[in-house]
């Protein structure tokens, strides 16, 4: 019966750790796996990052997000906010004509000069390892709606 009761009372422990953790992870923080070079060298490959869930948080331009594109979770930096023009030009960025600042590029960027207009609602986001890097380059802007998290790197 000693047995019994014990066994119950861990089980018991065990099941409100889990789900307070579940809970936790699914409506507050999330804690997330990067498998890619993409975010380097602000993020290494295969760190584990803790991001804020998003509700009525500001997203700022350079702020970090986990977001979901084609059924997957991505990671990227916050380039372009809603409503503004990005140009790629000699692998510079230029919002609205000014150039930004970068301090976190790994290397200089080489790709295809451009320009596109954000629609409202949606931001353009690219990883720090440009060169190596699966972003709004390729799939688009990402709308708000699809931004999960935003993470804090430590």
């Amino acid at each position: 019966m000693q047995v019994i009761k014990g066994t119950f009372k861990n089980l018991l422990v065990y099941g409100i750790l889990f789900f307070t953790i579940f809970f936790i992870n699914s409506k507050i923080f999330l804690i997330s796996y990067v498998p890619s070079e993409s975010m380097e060298p602000t993020i290494k490959k295969h760190q584990f990052v803790v991001a804020t869930r998003i509700y009525d948080q500001k997203i700022n331009r350079y702020d970090i997000v986990i977001f979901k594109s084609e059924g997957k979770f991505l990671i990227k930096r916050i380039i372009g906010l809603p409503g503004e023009t990005l140009t790629i030009e000699d692998g510079h960025i230029y919002i609205q004509g000014k150039k930004i600042k970068e301090n976190f590029l790994l290397e200089p960027m080489t790709t295809q000069d451009g320009e596109i207009s954000i629609p409202l609602n949606e931001y353009f986001l690219m990883g720090d390892n440009r060169n190596h890097s699966y972003d709004s380059r390729k799939i688009g802007t990402i709308s708000k709606e699809d931004i999960i998290a935003i993470a804090k790197i430590y």
